[in-house]
């Protein structure tokens, strides 16, 4: 189909030195820019939303809300055209937090499976970048008027919007902006560092983001949770956990607790001594790394991507966001850019000894 795109820029006047790069970074793309009708008031990205969602130009197909502290991809506004023509009916996501539960686990088991979206758990749905179908948009922009602006996050009503709907939700795969570094205006300093899971100024071929539909149908499928034993993994604390699903126990999807890898991989089908017995560097941390890429590789969608130049330069980006947000601050600190290239590295390695593993034994099938 062809595409034609309304972008509207989320905008508080504290980043007024920010906006214009912002507009012509999103070239040849017209941006609106919506102000926050009340700067000086609580934070609400809410607020500003309700605005930026209803601010639809005449005659567009799809309609993208950006908020303003973020960096776009080189080559954005030729780039978002074809990610919207290749999926057209979905709500697509431009961006995933490097350490949100589940989400950024199902956008680096996209990577590795050689797939361009990946699609998410429906409780949440990340809105730095989202684009929707011109119909849904302007159906959120009512939906949204009906919130009161103490609801404060955007994010919570456009997720409870897009699940009523049925609206699959797709993140696009290297996410097309990276957040910024200036201070949150909607209170999210307790978040800490935000970062994106997956970006890249890489340039993408022609047809990058056309995606098997078989492919995007499992990674679907798990993304959905609906099972006990659908899981993910994380890495956090200098830590590899299993996150299961467990549909029905009233656990909030985003609770603190994990199951320790090496205690509980047998419940994936992964066998603890060959993770153990393959690492090539079996200290505390390599260990940990190594646990977690292995589990990654053993959990492809895709056992026979195309093992290419490009996916393997962004499965070496998913791994070191995954190292930056996931070590303890002592460990990140004692590490070298060397090293750190050299665990990254590592955790790559990991990947394909899983890769391996799957294909003998025929586990996680």
């Amino acid at each position: 189909m062809t595409v034609q795109l309304s972008v509207a820029i989320m905008h508080h006047p504290s980043r007024a030195d920010r906006i214009g790069e912002l507009v012509r970074s999103c070239a040849p793309l017209a941006a609106r820019v919506v102000t926050d009708p009340d700067p000086g008031g609580p934070p609400s990205p809410l607020r500003t939303a309700k605005k930026a969602w209803a601010a639809i130009e005449p005659g567009a197909t799809h309609h993208l809300v950006l908020q303003d502290d973020i960096h776009l991809m080189p080559g954005f506004g030729h780039q978002l055209p074809q990610a919207v023509a290749a999926q057209p009916s979905a709500a697509l996501t431009l961006y995933v937090n490097w350490h949100s539960t589940p989400n950024s686990y199902f956008v680096r088991r996209a990577v590795e499976s050689g797939s361009a979206w990946a699609p998410l758990f429906p409780g949440f749905v990340p809105t730095l970048g989202l684009v929707l179908p011109v119909d849904e948009a302007r159906a959120l922009a009512g939906y949204l008027e009906t919130v009161p602006d103490d609801v404060r996050h955007d994010d919570r009503a456009i997720a409870t919007f897009v699940a009523d709907r049925a609206i699959p939700v797709l993140a696009a795969v290297p996410h097309l902006l990276e957040h910024g570094t200036l201070s949150s205006v909607a209170g999210n300093e307790l978040d800490g560092e935000r970062h994106a899971a997956v970006f890249t100024d890489t340039s993408l071929p022609s047809g990058y983001w056309e995606t098997s539909s078989s492919v995007l149908g499992e990674l679907a499928d798990r993304a959905a949770h609906r099972r006990s034993g659908d899981f993910a993994v994380e890495f956090h604390n200098s830590e590899t956990r299993l996150r299961f699903a467990r549909p029905g126990a009233g656990e909030h999807i985003w609770h603190p607790f994990g199951w320790y890898w090496h205690d509980w991989c047998d419940l994936v089908g992964v066998d603890r001594d060959d993770i153990a017995g393959t690492c090539p560097l079996p200290t505390r941390l390599g260990m940990e790394i190594w646990a977690a890429g292995y589990l990654l590789g053993a959990d492809t969608a895709n056992p026979r991507a195309e093992r290419g130049v490009l996916r393997a330069d962004l499965l070496k980006v998913a791994f070191e966001s995954w190292l930056k947000c996931g070590l303890l601050p002592e460990d990140q600190a004692s590490l070298t850019r060397l090293s750190a290239r050299h665990l990254a590295n590592l955790g790559v390695a990991a990947v394909a000894q899983g890769n391996v593993a799957r294909e003998r034994n025929g586990i996680l099938s």
